[in-house]
């Protein structure tokens, strides 16, 4: 690297050709009247909701998101075609009719807000004990909701068992869906984990969301469909210095065990990385070699051992998260069980100061 004519910052590289590929695998994994509904809530699990959106929207039916500001920014993208699947009431579903979003109703306080002009999901609780009508209501509900002279498109709930693997639980829960006596909806049961593991008992649209994403939401899945991570995060080596055996470094004055070459990276706590990164060995990639962290991440930094790292220099690239082909770096099944935490959370951590970059 010669000069400083390199971004000094985080970069998260978006692969469209594995989200294009994954929701090709999922299609073909479903009967072929199904409908793809992906769900980028969460920023798109950390990947960027309007790149995601962007890249995909070709390729899908709907796409969904859980909060009404999602899907008002996301409308004009996709006119008619996007649904949200969270509660909205008052002036905010009336925004969100306008702009022809698609709604959810949890309760009969969003009956008032319905017009004609509403596209409308109706949500059953059947055992998350979280957002929806009781099963014993929900008929009632939707005559109600076309008592208004809404459109009553769909009938759904969010299962429960499924990320878990109960699936005893989880076809307990689809039966009480599919026995409510409404006609004319599409019903939808869940998500990646119903997709891949139980798409007989999926309904006439899906709603995938890890799995768009490469990523698996239980081990076994693995032997049933192939699916490419799509992510991976990057940070420019912005300082390298050399230390000796036992020098106090950072601001918890850990001590280094031998003579230490230290590369400093430009991420952290406030890039989404929390303090809890450098438990178990944690580690990146710089030259397609594992160099250990050599603490706990600092708000805007990161200190790491290059020491056996041949020719680390200034302004090379050091792979954080490695989910693209041949990346090397440590996968995000990797880090999120050395860390303890789900994948989901660490992903949607990540933060929108970090440049999102599509590629082919």
């Amino acid at each position: 690297m010669s000069g400083y004519e390199f971004i000094q910052r985080p970069q998260l590289t978006i692969s469209r050709s594995a989200l294009v590929d994954n929701i090709a695998a999922l299609r073909a994994h479903l009967p072929a009247t199904t409908l793809m509904a992906p769900i980028i809530k969460a920023n798109a699990y950390g990947h960027g909701r309007d790149i995601v959106a962007t890249a995909i929207r070709d390729v899908v039916d709907l796409l969904v998101v859980a909060e009404p500001a999602d899907a008002l920014e996301l409308a004009p993208l996709m006119p008619g075609r996007v649904l949200c699947v969270g509660p909205a009431f008052g002036e905010t579903l009336t925004e969100l009719i306008a702009a022809q979003v698609r709604v959810t109703v949890t309760d009969r306080r969003a009956l008032a807000g319905l017009t004609p002009d509403a596209r409308v999901h109706l949500l059953v609780d059947t055992g998350l004990c979280r957002l929806g009508v009781s099963p014993v209501e929900a008929a009632l509900v939707a005559n109600e909701i076309r008592g208004t002279g809404a459109a009553l498109d769909g009938l759904f709930c969010h299962l429960a068992g499924a990320d878990r693997g109960d699936w005893d639980e989880v076809e307990r829960e689809v039966e009480v869906l599919r026995r409510i006596p409404i006609d004319g909806v599409l019903r939808h049961s869940g998500g990646s984990s119903l997709v891949v593991s139980r798409p007989d008992l999926a309904g006439e649209l899906v709603r995938p969301g890890m799995s768009v994403f490469g990523l698996y939401q239980l081990k076994e899945q693995r032997a049933l469909l192939t699916l490419r991570p799509a992510l991976t995060l990057t940070a420019p080596i912005v300082e390298i210095r050399h230390v000796r055996q036992g020098t106090p470094i950072g601001y918890s004055g850990e001590r280094v065990a031998r003579d230490t070459a230290i590369a400093t990276l430009p991420i952290g706590v406030c890039h989404g990385l929390g303090s809890t990164w450098a438990v178990g060995g944690g580690w990146v990639s710089i030259h397609g070699q594992p160099c250990a962290l050599l603490a706990s991440p600092m708000l805007d930094y990161m200190l790491v051992d290059i020491t056996d790292i041949d020719g680390a220099a200034f302004g090379d690239s050091a792979i954080i998260l490695g989910g693209l082909p041949s990346s090397g770096g440590p996968s995000i099944d990797e880090t999120a069980e050395r860390l303890g935490l789900p994948r989901e959370h660490i992903l949607a951590a990540l933060q929108n100061s970090i440049p999102r970059n599509l590629v082919a």
